[in-house]
């Protein structure tokens, strides 16, 4: 590990809304590093980690694979809010394991396990300081177990990948993207992480993470004008004002100034990271095309 984080777990009610945008599954320099046990079949637990290794478009579509470790040769598609697992040879064999449109009260079912029933929907920050929509799931059989997703991330009590543990279970220890380190397991040590995957060195040029700030407001966000206001309440010099999609990939730099309207109608739906640098600051929001 390159450099030592604490672990900060906060989750804040929200009126998240239906349909919303989530982060994609995998994000820029996505690392998980887990331990897996081996109960079942008796050998001794080891840890082992994975990362996004590179995408292919096929039929219009972005399939996601990783390294080192690809459980059965899965390969993960997202369609907007749903995130399907895929064979890397047949693609016609995929299955839905994630499904950030549901609310309180639907139900779910992954291979191997009983039903679910989702039992909340609410916001997580962890060390990013990003807000992540996470939904908690019970098992209706053994309601003691439950589980809870977040975008960007996948299932926190095991990976990406945990519907396809094999044979014993999964155990997700820390996970990381382009800005570090982001979710640590406050069951596991730092070095428990360390063992188990490097997480990557956050990019001294991109950080597309949302942070709040009083002095500015952007709006109408969803934005469904083809503008947004810029509001910045204190005095401010030129501000730049970079915008990323929701995987970190780099759009364009805009010069602007406050209390300025920014020309977002070029851009197509979704989920987009606005990153402004300005005299004393760096701010960054999350906004909405709709």
């Amino acid at each position: 590990m390159k450099a030592l984080f604490f672990l900060l777990f906060m989750t804040c009610s929200s009126a998240f809304l239906f349909g919303q945008t989530v982060l994609n599954i995998p994000e820029p320099m996505a690392t998980y590093g887990v331990y897996i046990t081996n109960d079942v079949i008796g050998e001794p637990d080891f840890a082992n980690g994975y990362w996004h290794d590179k995408d292919t478009i096929i039929n219009g579509f972005t399939y996601s694979s990783f390294l080192p470790y690809n459980p059965h040769g899965r390969w993960i598609k997202q369609d907007g809010n749903k995130i399907y697992s895929v064979l890397s040879w047949d693609l016609a064999d995929e299955e839905l394991i994630y499904d950030f449109d549901l609310v309180v009260g639907d139900t779910f079912r992954l291979d191997y396990f009983n039903e679910l029933i989702v039992t909340a929907v609410f916001d997580t920050m962890f060390l990013d300081g990003i807000l992540r929509k996470t939904i908690e799931l019970q098992n209706i059989v053994i309601p003691s177990w439950t589980i809870w997703w977040v975008e960007g991330i996948g299932d926190l009590h095991g990976g990406l990948y945990y519907s396809y543990g094999g044979l014993g279970s999964f155990y997700m220890v820390c996970y990381g993207n382009h800005s570090g380190l982001v979710y640590l397991d406050n069951d596991f040590t730092q070095m428990d992480c360390d063992n188990a995957v490097d997480i990557p060195v956050p990019s001294s040029n991109t950080n597309p993470q949302e942070t709040t700030s009083p002095s500015v407001l952007i709006y109408p966000n969803p934005v469904n004008t083809g503008q947004i206001m810029l509001d910045v309440k204190n005095d401010q010099g030129a501000i730049e004002a970079s915008i990323y999609n929701s995987s970190g990939q780099f759009i364009e730099t805009l010069n602007v100034t406050k209390d300025e309207y920014i020309d977002v109608q070029h851009l197509s739906s979704g989920l987009y990271i606005l990153l402004l640098q300005m005299e004393g600051q760096n701010v960054s929001k999350r906004i909405i095309i709709d």
